[in-house]
């Protein structure tokens, strides 16, 4: 999968929040506000509701999703994180920057972390 340019990555990791933008079965479009973290020069994202979110599962079926980041729309492709130690360094980076959130507890509770994606540029 192609690598996100470090420009991309520097505009990512300073946002608060993103929309993804996937598609519903029949085509209508879906955009949901999220959290994003980089940890180890890869984007990530989380649902928290594990694998069973649906964002999560139109994400990883949707060839065509989108990334909204500031006024950028990026392609994005999402491949499932299944490394123990690669989640554990994708949920310290969800600590590191959403510690002081009353909210951060979703995305690292131990049924959440089975909805861990990286991505990569389409």
């Amino acid at each position: 999968m192609p690598a996100f340019s470090r420009d991309l990555l520097v505009l990512i990791d300073g946002a608060e929040e993103v929309d993804v933008e996937t598609h519903r079965t029949g085509g209508r479009v879906r955009r949901t506000i999220i959290w994003i973290v980089v940890a180890d020069g890869h984007p990530y994202v989380r649902s928290i509701k594990g694998a069973d979110g649906l964002w999560y599962r139109e994400m990883r079926a949707d060839d065509t999703a989108v990334l909204h980041v500031d006024d950028r729309l990026i392609p994005a492709t999402a491949s499932p994180v299944t490394d123990t130690a690669e989640i554990a360094r994708v949920t310290d980076a969800f600590r590191q920057k959403y510690g002081r959130s009353p909210y951060l507890n979703g995305v690292v509770k131990p049924e959440s972390l089975s909805g861990t994606l990286r991505l990569a540029v389409r």
